[in-house]
């Protein structure tokens, strides 16, 4: 009885406004008999219409009930609230009015439908909808979470199906997620290692060591290592700086000073043979061809040159005698001995120490006597020492005479 009272006052005062206004409405007249016209106001440009809304058994929360304009799809209806019913619309669409008329709220009563929340699990908020009873739940967009992938909605433990579920309670919808795995590859370019793929969950915590290489240093990844997975795969390649070392070369000869060489890592180092007086080189403490991974020491290696001392008896029976010799050795020869001679020396003087060359020393003798083998008998002549060798027999043959 109310909503009627209220009604028949909203008509009232439509009414009254069109008088107000100088405002008539149109009755349809008879024909006219003499198909005469008569002259009609919509030839003008803009017509003011009144727009009168009613609640419908609401109540106003906000605007005007009546509106006047010129155009209908400008304005701005009043807002209703009724308790029990959810406002769905008006029962004409207001963009359309061109003439007087009245638009009623349309209701639809709350206790038909169901309270459906989606809980997204992805940082969003909730969202709730209503859904009439025993009819099923619009489906809505997938929901996208960064490093996971939707496994679908599910009420408690039991997927819930769009197209076969229905709604008969106030439920909650929760979305599942599975999380991502990504790579990450470490290419460590130092043409031996392998590249080390890992992988692990999304934000996951990510360490790495920091990779070594014989001669280099390691400067950086080529991105900065992240903290934790991304939600992505991604790549890090090592970067290295070459490092120098330094050979320390020692001629060890006593005169030549040390000679160091400060190259890069496993560059080759050529180095020429040393020379030293009266010595021969043998080699270097260690071999060397290129730049190791550290820093070295490494040292001439001498041998004392060896020279020949070659004795020439010249007694025309005792071969030649070869003595070796290092440089700067002592000599010391015996005097040699020869049947019916003196010895008189060496053809040139002999050195107290081995010189840096080979030399050759001849036997100089003074015979002492003369032997004479006549019919098989030796007689002994020319005796110029005091103290001759007096001997019995000589090459075989007895002595006989001394003359």
């Amino acid at each position: 009885m109310k909503n009627c009272f209220k009604l028949l006052a909203l008509i009232i005062v439509f009414v009254l406004s069109l008088s107000l206004f100088g405002c008539k409405i149109d009755v349809p007249s008879e024909p006219n008999d003499n198909n005469t016209t008569t002259p009609d106001d919509s030839n003008q440009t803009e017509k003011e219409i009144t727009i009168m809304f009613d609640s419908n058994g609401g109540s106003l929360v906000s605007g005007e009930e009546v509106i006047k304009t010129t155009d209908a799809s400008s304005i701005t209806p009043p807002v209703y609230e009724r308790e029990g019913y959810t406002f769905v619309g008006w029962s004409k669409e207001i963009s359309s009015i061109t003439s007087d008329t009245i638009v009623k709220a349309v209701w639809e009563k709350e206790d038909s439908k169901h309270t459906v929340t989606l809980v997204f699990n992805n940082g969003s908020e909730s969202k709730t909808i209503k859904v009439s009873d025993s009819k099923q739940v619009p489906m809505p967009d997938e929901p996208v979470r960064v490093g996971y992938t939707f496994l679908g909605w599910y009420y408690g433990d039991e997927k819930w199906s769009f197209k076969n579920d229905i709604v008969t309670v106030d439920l909650t919808l929760i979305a599942h997620w599975q999380i991502n795995k990504y790579t990450l590859t470490l290419k460590y370019n130092d043409g031996i290692t392998s590249d080390l793929v890992i992988k692990q969950d999304y934000n996951t915590p990510i360490t790495l060591e920091e990779p070594t290489r014989e001669g280099y240093s390691f400067i950086a990844w080529s991105e900065k290592v992240p903290e934790s997975m991304p939600s992505e795969n991604i790549t890090l390649n090592a970067q290295w700086q070459i490092n120098k070392y330094t050979l320390t070369v020692k001629y060890n000869d006593g005169v030549t000073s040390d000679l160091i060489i400060t190259q890069d890592y496993n560059t080759p180092i050529t180095l020429n043979d040393p020379t030293r007086h009266d010595y021969t080189f043998v080699g270097w403490s260690e071999t060397i061809n290129l730049m190791p991974a550290e820093n070295k020491t490494i040292t001439a290696q001498w041998r004392l040159n060896r020279y020949y001392i070659t004795i020439k008896y010249n007694d025309g029976t005792t071969p030649d005698l070869v003595i070796e010799k290092e440089y700067n050795g002592p000599i010391n020869l015996e005097e040699p001995n020869r049947l019916g001679y003196s010895f008189d020396g060496w053809d040139k003087e002999v050195p107290e120490s081995m010189p840096a060359r080979n030399i050759v020393l001849t036997a100089l003798w003074t015979c002492d006597v003369e032997f004479r083998v006549v019919n098989n008998k030796v007689t002994v002549t020319g005796v110029n020492n005091i103290n001759p060798v007096i001997l019995n027999e000589y090459d075989g043959y007895p002595v006989t005479s001394i003359g």
